[in-house]
């Protein structure tokens, strides 16, 4: 139940990095963490798929490299959403 519930919180941080302001690579790698272990799998395939069309290949790479290398961690997906969303936020 938590790793489902985990990859529902994955599948909503793509979401959310889809929207404005858009960071392309953020919403890739977690849809792809998210469609590991989803009953929202063909959503977040999907969403990737419409995603790459956006990206680079660069882009792209650098996303695949992020998800193959993220470990999960105590509260994870928190640690990841707040350093991320502070990140953005330095840079916006």
């Amino acid at each position: 139940a938590a790793q489902q519930g985990e990859s529902r919180a994955f599948y909503t941080l793509g979401v959310l990095y889809k929207a404005e302001p858009k960071d392309y690579i953020q919403a890739h790698k977690w849809l792809s963490l998210s469609a590991t272990n989803n009953e929202k799998v063909e959503k977040a395939k999907s969403m990737k798929a419409e995603l790459e069309r956006a990206m680079t290949p660069t882009q792209i790479a650098e996303a695949e490299r992020q998800a193959r290398e993220w470990t999960p961690h105590e509260n994870s997906v928190f640690v990841d959403m707040l350093k991320d969303y502070r990140k953005a936020q330095e840079s916006s």
